[in-house]
């Protein structure tokens, strides 16, 4: 490998199997069981990212690629080369701010729109109903907080009767007439109408903001991390969201969708030219709990402006139960480089099947243990025969006869006797004989003579040819697997490179903290964060008139 960003990917047969520069900008979609290696493959690759000097994002929701990038930075000194960033909810003592709300730019609606689209990837599975509604609402408590700066900290102030006064000058402060007639059709609302309006939206955002290690990194308005200034700059990105009880799973989803929807929209906002010098990889495990249909529906776009995902995930279903599902046809076909490891899901071997070898299907090739000669046309022959007899044959005979006879003559002669007589023959005759013949014979005629050829009794079907390529899936060993590149389109098989893990010392992990708590703008201590959020509420508070919630007034 020659070109920049080509990443090795393993030994195949023939030699060295590698991705280039070209194959990895249209997107790189990674599939298979797990326990096959691919966390190890990820850590291949990102690495060599950041040996090349590109910059990288990883999202890990398990935490285990995440703490082996950890240690490989620090035993490597990659926190004093590189600018790295550790986006860990569940850290505890210090946290890494992340607001989209807080970005002063002319992106309001864009920001909005892709936060809104990453809470209801995440709540549509339990929210079946009011979609439209859910979407209008968050769509105007999260345009209010924008306006201002804010976080998600601070929505309570405009879902809850008890803030009024707070919520009105906030609406009006933004100056947007369609905002505040919006929030004025409410305000009309008798208060269990209003309450129950606001309700999906406050059991959400109420899960979000109380757990410890995400409010603190979500309530931060100042200084929060600004995902195009780092990929611009070739920065490297940790994330971390493992919940280990600490988070629940849910909320861990959400900000994962957060984030991933927020380079989606940061990427867009890079200048063409310098995003073609500064690629920037994010590797996303698990990504179907992450992405959302903008997103996919993008990928093309995401390229142009030098952010290139690596999807990796187990099986397709995950990303749609049917082929047609927007994210599951959106990554098959917008992530045109595939890495497939060991599956043995029969719609995903299918499916993934076909990309690999669909090519190589032959509907005319014969099944070998039906071949036999089979008559395919007749010639005409004249035939010609000739045919000779040779027979002797030789003979013999013998005879032999004998006879006896007794008779009585009586004579009248004067005086004369009778007289009596009697006679006795005998004979013997033999013969021989032999002979000589032969026969010869001449025929001429016309023929139809059959011509033979081995012929097939039938060839494989379609759906036989489909399942030879997904019985090559399903009989890949460990850490073995297909790689199709989507500059040659062609299926090679290779073994994935040995990886030694890094054993950093204390020290270097010390001195790997200290360096990056130190460089970090964006990363507070946890008490300094809550001690700016509880300031920062007070004074939204001045001067307000909270409104008296009698049980009358609950009730209607």
């Amino acid at each position: 490998m020659n070109d920049r960003f080509s990443v090795s990917l393993g030994q195949g047969i023939e030699g060295p199997v590698s991705l280039s520069k070209e194959a990895r900008d249209v997107h790189t979609h990674v599939i298979g069981l797990s326990r096959q290696g691919k966390s190890y493959f990820l850590e291949h690759l990102i690495r060599q990212d950041i040996e090349q000097g590109a910059g990288v994002c990883v999202i890990d929701p398990h935490g285990e690629l995440y703490g082996h990038m950890v240690a490989w930075c620090a035993a490597n000194d990659m926190h004093r080369r590189r600018r790295i960033h550790l986006i860990n909810p569940a850290a505890g003592k210090w946290s890494v701010g992340f607001n989209p709300l807080a970005h002063d730019d002319a992106f309001v609606d864009a920001r909005v729109g892709a936060m809104i689209e990453a809470c209801q990837k995440v709540w549509e599975d339990t929210e079946s109903t009011g979609h439209k509604t859910l979407a209008k609402l968050l769509k105007m408590v999260f345009t209010t907080l924008a306006y201002h700066q804010l976080s998600v900290q601070e929505a309570a102030l405009l879902t809850s009767l008890q803030y009024v006064d707070t919520r009105k000058r906030l609406v009006e402060a933004t100056g947007d007439q369609a905002l505040i007639d919006s929030w004025g059709e409410l305000d009309g609302l008798k208060t269990q109408d209003f309450v129950q309006r606001f309700e999906a939206v406050n059991n959400r955002l109420f899960d979000l903001t109380r757990n410890p290690g995400v409010s603190s990194m979500m309530a931060q308005t100042e200084d929060v991390i600004d995902f195009k200034t780092c990929m611009d700059r070739g920065d490297i990105i940790l994330v971390n969201l493992a919940h280990r009880g600490r988070i629940p799973p849910s909320v861990s989803q959400t900000v994962g969708a957060l984030i991933t929807a927020d380079l989606f929209h940061s990427a867009q906002c890079r200048d063409i030219e310098k995003a073609k010098q500064r690629p920037f990889y994010c590797y996303i495990d698990e990504c179907g709990d992450y992405l959302n249909e903008t997103i996919v529906k993008g990928l093309d776009q995401t390229a142009k402006f030098g952010l290139h995902y690596v999807l990796s995930h187990q099986r397709l279903s995950q990303l749609g139960a049917r082929r047609d599902d927007p994210i599951r046809n959106g990554v098959m076909g917008g992530a045109q480089s595939k890495i497939v490891f060991l599956q043995d899901d029969a719609d995903t071997t299918s499916e993934v099947g076909d990309l690999l070898f669909g090519k190589d299907y032959d509907l005319e090739r014969p099944k070998e243990v039906l071949i036999k000669p089979t008559v395919i046309g007749y010639s005409r022959e004249w035939l010609e025969a000739e045919g000779a007899a040779v027979g002797t044959f030789s003979g013999s005979s013998s005879g032999f006869m004998s006879g006896e006879g007794l008779g009585l003559s009586l004579a009248q002669v004067q005086g004369a006797a009778a007289v009596d007589f009697s006679s006795e023959s005998s004979g013997q005759s033999e013969s021989y004989s032999s002979g000589n013949s032969s026969i010869r014979s001449n025929s001429r005629h016309e023929a139809l003579i059959p011509i033979l050829e081995d012929m097939p009794g039938g060839v494989y079907s379609l759906d036989e040819e489909k399942h030879k390529g997904m019985i090559q899936i399903r009989l890949l060993k460990k850490r073995q697997a297909f790689a199709y590149r989507a500059d040659d389109r062609k299926a090679h098989q290779f073994v994935t490179a040995d990886l030694l893990p890094a054993a950093p010392t204390f020290e270097q992990l010390d001195d790997f903290y200290a360096v990056i708590e130190a460089r970090e703008k964006s990363a507070k201590p946890v008490a300094e964060v809550e001690l700016a959020a509880a300031k920062r509420r007070e004074q939204l508070l001045i001067g307000r008139k909270d409104k008296d919630l009698g049980t009358d007034d609950f009730f209607g």
